[in-house]
């Protein structure tokens, strides 16, 4: 019988990293005969490595030993790490996941950027979007997750109010549009700081949306420019797995 062990950011996986450059289902562990480990693949988006003396190698599938240390993303942990973490030879299919914790999630990665523990250990994707002003987004994540479904939200309600005819027409809005109004307003910063960081900007760029003339400029950085390559000063690149 073969034992395996799933890593990823997928609550589903057997050992998760709760890191949003890591894909949900990102790479496996095989134990095959004679203890050896097979270490392949699963398509991720970051790529996985093994890192030795020459720098980071690239892999897809390749026998690897317990002495070998392992990056997914912008995680990097040793396989004897990884093994100990998932109990690996206790491993079997009715096993329950094991997530690692924030110490040993910076413990595990050894770039030189600091990850906030509330950045890279988030239990709520939702929560960490709308109500955090840590990491980056990218384009499609701030078209998927915010713009699209507010849009449609206000449409909603403002339709509610002008069928109750309680809408103020000189202020083209209703007590349940203001509502919504009042309710989006840190979710609308929180996604527009992190916008803001995936271009490399400090999140004080949003104040320039009080300004005639530049605030056109924030709103097309915002909506339409790709995010900075690879990882900046506020985290990897946004353009992960979903």
């Amino acid at each position: 019988m073969k034992f395996r062990i799933t890593i990823g950011r997928s609550s589903k996986c057997n050992l998760v990293l709760a890191d949003m450059s890591v894909s949900k289902i990102h790479a496996e562990i095989e134990l095959l005969e004679n203890d050896t480990l097979l270490l392949t693949d699963c398509h991720s988006t970051q790529g996985t490595f093994i890192i030795c003396n020459s720098g980071n190698k690239e892999i897809k599938q390749q026998i690897i030993s317990k002495n070998d240390v392992l990056k997914f993303g912008r995680i990097s942990i040793s396989v004897k790490d990884i093994l100990n973490a998932s109990e690996f030879y206790k491993f079997d299919k009715n096993s329950s996941t094991t997530e690692v914790s924030d110490i040993e999630i910076s413990r595990f990665s050894n770039d030189n950027y600091s990850y906030p523990s509330n950045y890279v250990n988030k239990k709520n994707e939702y929560t960490f979007l709308f109500f955090n002003l840590d990491g980056r987004v990218s384009r499609s994540i701030y078209w998927t997750r915010y713009v699209i479904p507010i849009f449609f939200i206000n449409i909603f309600f403002t339709i509610i109010d002008l069928s109750n005819g309680s809408s103020n027409t000189d202020l083209g809005i209703g007590p349940y549009s203001s509502i919504i109004a009042l309710l989006t307003i840190v979710p609308s910063i929180s996604m527009g700081v992190k916008r803001c960081h995936d271009r490399n900007r400090t999140g004080w760029f949003l104040l320039l949306t009080t300004i005639p003339i530049l605030n056109i400029w924030v709103l097309i950085e915002l909506y339409f420019l790709k995010g900075t390559t690879g990882n900046n000063e506020y985290g990897p690149d946004s353009l992960f797995k979903v």
